[in-house]
């Protein structure tokens, strides 16, 4: 079931915040890794490639931009008495990382940045220490620019991927003077929507929902 925004409640934030069912298993998943690459593949990764170059101050004040709009970059997913939970932290550190190659041979540049960005996705998260995102900007000479962005499945998806780069964007011309292009704060956050979820599947719709599957799928074959 999905809720609209006047059905989840905006709950009172603490130091102990519930995570979502997902979240509470990628949470154990990477707590039980048994090797780095197995932690990897939780990254999800995107990219964009501008045509010229792209101001990496003001592309840094658009990300922080994005970032304060979205409490679950201030998250830290953190271990008490054995079992997951979230804290929510006021302010984050966070840096656009910046490289340029435009002194290599133009034949060059395309399977240089592939290695760079070969090498920016193999990063991994401390789930503890937001944000659970990472990004940087290539200049590769004065026609192309490309920017990577990694974030863990934690705190994204593929939707939330693409929604938070059609916000960067947005955030960018603000940045740059257009303020139509401002965006509206949110009246739902992340944590409200775990909450939801958490006593959602507590309750007897969701027992109902349930039951039904499991009947429904009694009988289907196991591969």
């Amino acid at each position: 079931a999905q809720p609209t925004d006047k059905q989840i409640k905006i709950i009172e934030r603490s130091d102990n915040m519930p995570l979502s069912p997902g979240q509470r298993l990628m949470w154990f998943t990477d707590k039980l890794a048994k090797s780095e690459a197995e932690r990897l593949a939780y990254n999800i990764s995107g990219g964009v490639e501008f045509n010229g170059s792209i101001d990496h101050k003001k592309l840094s004040e658009a990300f922080k931009l994005v970032l304060n709009r979205h409490e679950i970059f201030r998250i830290a997913f953190v271990e008490k008495s054995e079992e997951p939970s979230t804290v929510l932290l006021d302010e984050i550190l966070f840096e656009l990382k910046f490289a340029a190659i435009s002194h290599h041979n133009d034949s060059e540049l395309d399977n240089i940045a592939i290695e760079i960005q070969k090498a920016f996705e193999s990063e991994g998260f401390d789930l503890a220490k937001p944000p659970l995102l990472k990004a940087k900007l290539l200049h590769l000479n004065a026609n192309k620019t490309q920017l990577f962005v990694n974030m863990h499945h934690i705190i994204s998806d593929g939707w939330s991927m693409s929604n938070f780069m059609r916000e960067l964007g947005l955030s960018y011309k603000q940045v740059l003077g257009d303020n139509k292009a401002e965006l509206a704060p949110l009246k739902v956050q992340f944590l409200d929507y775990a909450y939801w979820q958490n006593e959602y599947k507590s309750s007897q719709s969701y027992q109902l929902e349930q039951s039904y599957w499991q009947i429904f799928c009694a009988d289907a074959p196991l591969n």
